[in-house]
């Protein structure tokens, strides 16, 4: 301890780094420390690939994440990593199709269970972080995904905090091959490039160098979002939130079974940076009526592919006609250029939510939809 106190005059400064749950301590040591002593015990943070909601990331809108649920529980048992609750919850999420809480045959509760796990509970309660954060968050990450990064950032830190933060989307993260539908391959980090001429381990090395050693590193990007495009580029926004809206009229799709179906929402060129959202009247007969969404570019609905991998589902568990409802999409970076399009896709299955459709087929309509869209003026 001597030595480290020669550093800063008693007071050394401490950063921490990492990702995943790697990414989750900081969050926890960072916001418990808030809640107990009233000040961070990190002077800087550069988390990755983490949450900002557990059970929104692991089961949006209640549909369990299949793939990643059973994942984490069969990568666990070796180490005996999680109470038996958990495991049963899993199981339990993945055979009823519906995420625990409590009610279902084995009465356990992940809601409840995860409810302080993450950056949300402490945001709820008036807590935001007051120190610079390297953020890092995969844009291709179907567990973690995208829209969790950026909701740390939005709600997590302080305005003040921002404006000497960072964050960096990069085409990875916790990946699974995107077959159904159809997504892309590409694992690339083109802003860390951008901003420190090499990978996040390089620019978390500046950014250290100036929140916890004072040195001028030159380097650029703070208070900004900087996102990867599949093609590898790097788009530069201030604001993720979507700006313009685009009439796609009815969505329809079968449930249970059936093939994706594209719906135009845009001709290129057109870049799109941050979450868009749809809006419209929703129409489903029966009960448990799910689909899933997100956003697709190609030439055509014949070679359209998933943007960065995503869908989120409406979940509908009873039957409802002209409901009107707000639907998140994934939140995505795309540089759409001449000759292509825009599209949503509209799909009864998922290989990220497997078995997680629909019980029994069926139809769901979305009339008068509008898609919003984060689009970078030109």
């Amino acid at each position: 301890m001597r030595w480290v106190r020669q550093d800063g005059k008693g007071d050394p400064r401490l950063g921490a780094i990492g990702g995943s749950y790697g990414g989750g301590y900081q969050f926890v040591g960072a916001f418990e420390s808030l809640r107990l002593c009233g000040k961070p015990i990190f002077d800087a943070l550069a988390p990755q690939v983490t949450w900002h909601d557990v059970s929104q990331s692991l089961a949006p809108e209640g549909v369990p994440r299949t793939t990643w649920a059973l994942s984490l529980a069969a990568g666990s048992l070796p180490s005996d990593a999680l109470i038996p609750d958990v495991y049963k919850a899993l199981v339990e999420g993945a055979l009823t199709g519906n995420w625990p809480d409590g009610s279902g045959p084995l009465r356990t509760n992940m809601v409840k269970y995860f409810k302080k796990n993450g950056p949300r509970w402490h945001v709820r309660h008036g807590r935001k972080l007051d120190i610079p954060v390297l953020l890092g968050q995969g844009t291709t990450d179907t567990l973690f995904p995208l829209q969790q990064g950026l909701a740390n950032w939005k709600r997590s830190l302080t305005p003040r905090a921002r404006k000497h933060s960072i964050f960096v989307g990069y085409n990875g993260g916790h990946t699974l091959p995107a077959i159904f539908p159809r997504g892309v391959d590409v694992k690339s980090d083109p802003c860390s490039k951008k901003l420190a001429g090499g990978d996040f381990t390089r620019l978390t090395l500046r950014f250290f160098d100036k929140a916890l050693r004072g040195r001028d590193t030159d380097l650029r990007g703070y208070g900004r979002v900087h996102l990867a495009t599949p093609t590898s580029t790097c788009l530069t926004v201030g604001s993720v939130r979507a700006t313009k809206r685009y009439d796609v009229g009815k969505v329809a799709t079968t449930t249970a079974v059936g093939l994706p179906l594209p719906f135009r929402v845009a001709k290129g060129p057109i870049r799109v940076a941050g979450t868009p959202y749809l809006t419209g009247k929703v129409t489903a007969r029966g009960v448990d009526n799910r689909a899933f969404y997100g956003l697709a570019i190609g030439t055509s609905p014949l070679d359209a592919k998933l943007v960065q991998n995503n869908v989120l589902p409406i979940n509908e568990p009873r039957s409802v006609t002209d409901a009107r409802r707000h639907v998140d999409l994934p939140s995505v970076a795309v540089n759409v250029p001449k000759g292509q399009n825009l599209y949503l896709m509209a799909t009864a299955i998922s290989d990220t939510f497997p078995l997680m459709g629909s019980r029994l087929p069926g139809v769901i309509v979305i009339d008068d939809t509008v898609v919003h869209l984060p689009v970078i003026k030109r």
